[in-house]
């Protein structure tokens, strides 16, 4: 009769395991990343651009924080008190990738939509602070239980949480933008929750994202 179950020594103990292979020096920065986003490196791009580009590539990580987009329609900013220029434009005038898939790969300094509005996340939220505007995510979407969290609700918004009931109400707010449009937002804040240590893998067991 062939025995099918756990052969003899199939597997090895901890002490084992610990003490027979060698022990060897290896530091976080040498593990290899596929995140190829670098601040330093998009701040630098962005720095490079003419006076009037950065002030119209602000504008437009303001436009998509707060007004928000969809449909491939991004909106418009205004350039001064008589023209205004649509954000497709503006984004292909300054290199700004917008239309790539979710999964597609960019170099170090890329500029994109989304990376806007991670850049300027510090700025997004002085504004909706000091100009009392809260963005569409909050408007549409949250639960106004604690009116501070408007000054994080907004796409980018979850890079500046720093805490468990920031990042629950953020999982919360997406998951109803999820169920509307039916997107999965909520499982790209799931990895960033993770890969900032503000939530465990622990954590998302048994729940639905």
């Amino acid at each position: 009769m062939t025995n099918l179950g756990v052969q003899p020594n199939q597997y090895l103990d901890k002490d084992k395991l610990l003490t027979t292979i060698p022990e060897f020096t290896v530091r976080p920065e040498d593990l290899g990343t596929t995140d190829s986003y670098h601040e330093d490196k998009i701040l630098a791009r962005y720095l490079s651009l003419d006076k009037q580009g950065q002030v119209l590539v602000y504008k437009a990580a303001l436009q998509l924080a707060i007004i928000g987009y969809g449909n491939k329609n991004y909106g418009f900013v205004r350039v001064d008190e008589k023209n205004i220029m649509n954000l497709v434009d503006l984004f292909n005038k300054y290199h700004i990738k917008y239309l790539e898939k979710i999964n597609s790969k960019y170099d170090d300094s890329d500029l994109s939509a989304r990376r806007l509005l991670r850049l300027f996340r510090y700025q997004i939220q002085k504004f909706i602070i000091e100009n009392r505007r809260p963005s569409y995510l909050w408007l549409k979407y949250a639960d106004k239980v604690n009116p501070e969290y408007a000054s994080i609700c907004f796409p980018g918004g979850e890079h500046l949480v720093d805490n468990k009931d920031q990042a629950e109400f953020m999982l919360q707010t997406y998951g109803k933008l999820d169920q509307t449009l039916g997107s999965k937002f909520r499982d790209r804040l799931k990895r960033v929750f993770i890969a900032r240590q503000i939530l465990s893998p622990e954590y998302f067991i048994d729940k639905q994202y």
